[in-house]
């Protein structure tokens, strides 16, 4: 077993080579590697841990990974271990059952040192290193310098020098023999150390606890020399050449080595017994009588700690001489509480009904009547004692008690005296429930009740101490050297006091862990206090606390007393008394330091690194983090932050931390640790972890999107614009389409056409018929009416057309005489009711057929007009030919007739055409074709009309 330089204990076991982190173990191994187990851990001078196996095989760890350095099966004879030492620069040393040997690191070349001639045990001799030279030593030693034979010391063949120890640059070996092997029957050990002048080795003391021990290994750890034997671990101190024995750790186990690592803890391994972890050997348990556990009170009086049980039992030990007394005061009812007066020699004892004064200057006993169920006593003066129990808080006079003249010695006789007093006087302080007290040199009084603390000057004036205008609820009160009262509270950790008025307040925001204080105790201007969590020593001068807990180090779950003396605290509870160095809490501790273990971004593990960058996608984040201190979980407590989301430090034991989903930006993982003794990390380790922004939180897509929204705003007021433009547009389309109407409708109603009729109907009363004059008539009134009808419609229905077209032309060639004929073809295939044409529209195509074309014309005048579906397209078409004279023959007729002359009909088409197109998608087509006979000469025009159909 061993620790590396950043904390890890590494563990060589029969399973392999392992590491612990303070959490777990892990297993380290090598393809190459025969067998499981390892042996002989050692660390170079890079830091770098050395392991070997009995095959030949030595491996060294660099960057996490095990790395097989040299194999020397070839020179490995029998089943014993080879032994090796690590060398400062070159290389490594080893010794095997054939000789002593060397490996350079750079080259791997292997140098013959020397044979072992005669070997008969066949057991490899040990090997060690110091100040640079390597010693190869069994029944003589060999010192080599450089890599050359430098010295040899040879002695009695009956001695092995099986293992040695360095301490205060003195280079010791140890001789053992085994019982078999020895006149007397038992193991014998025996140290030596080269005589610098002489270069011999010299027997010197050898420790008398340890000579008929084994000694398997030896370490120095803190001044101290720890011997690791078939039979337990020994502790000692080398103070001016003398052994000073200490301790002695888990008789009757196989120990083989002691490492102690950065929380102070030691770790004794043994051999099939596992590991041992002592926690610290600054903290002992004071041994009590018949394994006595449950302390309910505690006092120091003089060199004696005197302390009394739930069994009504009062323990006085001597602190200077170990010796202890144990006094049957209650029958088995609880101690309660003790108060020493240090100017009268006596000592208050209170149980649940009885008490008692034990003058320590003559031994007597005497029951006090007033004393009995305390919750707290004090005594400072030679004649008063304040009490408080459940329901009231008394001043007790005892002058009228005659106290002997104070002895510088102490009586521990304990004579019972029958008599029983009474107190002179009684004067009652409150009659609350109080719970703590402190009675001052000056006869002021300080009371804690049940929620409120209470101050009483000595003129009995009573005041009400208050911290920033609220109540004080006190668990303890003490009073250090400077006058200073110090209160440790339920709620608010501790205060300082200057009569009432609260000077100081130290909680879990500025030092504390906590601010549940329990037990408060001066130590000249210093204060040790009791909390939930563990002990702390508030350093006044540094104004700084160090702490420990109690977890893992003094398992007390309810504290009963703590006492100063000399430079020991004693804590006492419901699992005996605990003794605990000063020195321990004041001196400066390792700090731990912390180290990523692993990063998980989004499902990936990203392996430890100091910046990460991740999609927005990936925003989940967790870190695992270690210090390598020995049950982390209640050594340490971890404070991390997010910064960029968290301002405060929260605290986590686990070492993992987990953000599920992180908005996007930037950020920084901060931790630290602090160990239960208040030692807090001194660099803080950070991860900057940036998340990516997704586009639509950019800001060119902030910038894109005012784009697209000022493009779409001046869209949409175009489009509104157009949109009312094409309303206007429709308005006046649909104004000129009504002209337009009104147009065509005049067309058909021209006065020539209406002239002509009504002449007529008046030649036909002038020949005096009747019948056609009659006839006539109505056909005239029924076109009136008809044109008259559709000019309200934008469309019609086709035969509605058809109707007024038969009847236009019917009169028209009534009107010229019969001088045409005209002939009109249907649509077939469809019903022309669900065929439509725009009001008033074809009639002036039809007049202008008969107008332009056949009235020029001298005979056979013949006007066809055709209709036609055509149902792929959804289009009506209507075909309107004459065989008149053609279009420019027409147009020479009119011009020398009336060269201003412009058809109106004409003109009035052409624009309804145009406005009625506008609404439409599709759109009305009206064709002129003229019509050549096979001279080229003009027989006629053709006009076709194309009219899309909504079907």
């Amino acid at each position: 077993m061993i620790m590396d330089d950043d904390g890890f204990i590494w563990l060589a076991a029969d399973k392999g080579l392992f590491r612990y982190n303070g959490k777990e173990y892990t297993n380290y191994s090598h393809p190459n590697k025969r067998g499981l187990s390892v042996f002989n851990l050692q660390k170079d001078h890079k830091g770098r841990i050395w392991c070997s196996n009995v095959s030949g095989q030595f491996f060294y760890i660099e960057n996490d990974v095990l790395h097989l350095f040299f194999d020397i099966k070839d020179r490995v004879k029998t089943t014993q271990l080879p032994v090796f030492t690590t060398d400062e620069n070159d290389g490594i040393s080893i010794s095997t059952d054939e000789g002593l040997y060397h490996v350079d690191f750079s080259t791997k070349k292997i140098k013959e040192l020397t044979r072992i001639k005669n070997n008969l045990l066949k057991i490899p001799p040990n090997i060690a290193r110091h100040s640079g030279d390597v010693f190869f030593f069994n029944d003589s030693i060999l010192q080599f310098r450089n890599g050359k034979f430098h010295q040899s010391y040879t002695f009695d063949s009956n001695n092995i020098y099986n293992r040695f120890f360095s301490f205060n640059n003195t280079f010791y070996f140890i001789s053992s023999r085994e019982k078999y092997f020895t006149p007397s029957g038992i193991n014998e050990t025996t140290f030596y150390k080269i005589e610098p002048d002489s270069g011999k080795l010299k027997e010197v003391f050898t420790p008398l606890e340890i000579r008929s021990k084994t000694i398997i290994n030896v370490s120095e750890i803190d001044n101290r020399v720890w011997f690791n034997t078939n039979d337990g671990t020994f502790v000692y101190q080398i103070v001016d050449g003398t052994w000073i024995f200490q301790k002695r750790f888990y008789e009757k186990r196989y120990t083989t080595r002691v490492v102690r690592d950065n929380n102070d803890n030691y770790w004794i391994a043994t051999l099939r017994n596992g590991i041992y972890v002592i926690p610290n050997l600054s903290i002992n348990r004071l041994e009590t009588p018949q394994g006595i556990q449950n302390i309910t009170s505690l006092s120091v009086v003089k060199d004696n700690l005197i302390y009394g049980t739930d069994k009504g039992c009062i323990i006085v030990n001597n602190l200077e001489t170990g010796a202890t007394k144990a006094i049957e005061l209650f029958k088995g009812l609880r101690v309660l509480k003790m108060a020493y007066n240090n100017q009268t020699n006596v000592l208050f004892i209170c149980g649940d009904v009885q008490s008692y004064l034990w003058d320590l200057n003559t031994g007597n006993v005497k029951e006090a009547f007033e004393v009995r169920g305390a919750k707290d006593l004090s005594t400072v003066n030679a004649n008063l004692l304040l009490i408080s129990n459940h329901n009231s808080v008394s001043l007790l006079d005892y002058s009228n008690y005659q106290i002997n003249t104070k002895s510088d010695s102490i009586d521990l006789n304990f004579r019972y005296r029958g008599k029983l007093i009474r107190a002179k006087d009684r004067r009652e302080m409150g009659t609350v429930r109080s719970y703590t007290n402190l009675l001052r040199k000056d006869s002021s009084i300080y009371i804690g009740q049940i929620d409120k603390l209470y101050f009483i000057d000595k003129k009995g004036s009573k005041k009400e101490v208050l911290y920033m205008g609220n109540s004080i609820f006190a668990t303890d009160i003490a009073e250090t050297n400077d006058g200073i009262i110090w209160v440790s509270t339920n709620e608010n950790g501790i205060f300082g006091l200057r009569k009432d008025k609260v000077v100081f307040n130290y909680n879990k925001s500025n030092g504390l862990q906590t601010d549940q204080a329990l037990k408060v105790l001066a130590d000249k201007n210093d204060v040790w206090v009791v909390t939930n969590k563990g002990l702390h020593f508030f350093d006044r001068n540094e104004v700084s606390f160090k702490s420990f807990s109690f977890k893992s180090e003094i398992p007390i779950q309810k504290i009963s007393g703590i006492k100063n003396y000399r430079d020991k605290i004693y804590l006492s509870g419901n699992s005996g008394i605990f003794i605990v160095d000063k020195s321990y809490l004041k001196d400066a501790k390792k700090a731990p330091e912390v180290y990523f273990e692993s990063v998980v971004i989004g499902n990936e593990n990203k392996g430890p690194q100091n910046e990460y960058t991740t999609s927005y996608k990936e925003n989940s984040f967790e870190a695992r983090f270690n210090a390598n201190f020995y049950n982390s979980k209640e050594s340490l407590t971890y404070l991390y932050r997010l910064r960029g989301i968290e301002k405060d430090w929260k605290e986590t034991n686990t070492g993992v931390v987990r953000y599920p989903s992180l908005p996007s930006g930037n950020y920084t993982f901060e931790v630290r640790a602090i160990t239960n003794k208040g030692v807090s990390t001194k660099e803080i380790k950070t991860i900057e972890l940036f998340i990516t922004t997704p586009f639509w939180n950019q800001w060119w897509f902030y910038l894109l999107i005012i784009f697209i929204g000022i493009g779409y705003f001046r869209f949409t007021i175009k489009r509104v614009r157009k949109k009312q433009e094409e309303k206007l547009e429709k308005e006046r389309v649909s104004k000129k389409l009504v002209f337009s109407q009104l147009e065509n409708l005049r067309s058909q109603m021209n006065p020539h056409f209406i002239f002509n009729v009504l002449n007529s109907i008046q030649e036909y009363i002038v020949r005096n018929d009747k019948y056609a004059a009659s006839t006539y008539l109505v056909e005239f009134s029924k076109l009136i009416r008809m044109y008259l009808d559709h000019s309200r419609k934008e469309e019609i229905q086709l035969n509605e057309e058809l109707s007024a077209l038969k009847i236009y032309l019917g009169l028209e060639k009534n009107r010229f005489d019969n001088d045409f004929a005209f002939s009109i073809q249907e649509v077939k295939g469809i019903s022309p009711e669900k065929l439509y044409v725009p009001s008033l529209f074809l009639q002036p195509y039809v007049e202008n057929a008969i107008k332009h074309g056949l009235l020029h014309k001298r005979e056979d005048k013949e006007l066809s007009v055709k209709f036609d579906y055509k149902k792929e397209h959804h289009v009506l078409v209507c075909i309107i030919e004459d065989n008149g004279v053609g279009r420019e023959a027409s147009k020479s007729i009119n011009k020398a007739n009336n060269k201003y002359h412009t058809s109106f009909a004409t003109k009035a088409n052409n624009n309804r055409v145009d406005l009625l197109n506008r609404n439409r998608k599709r759109k009305i087509e009206v064709q002129v074709v003229d019509n050549y006979n096979e001279n080229s000469e003009p027989v006629g025009t053709k006009v076709i009309i194309s009219i899309p159909q909504h079907l």
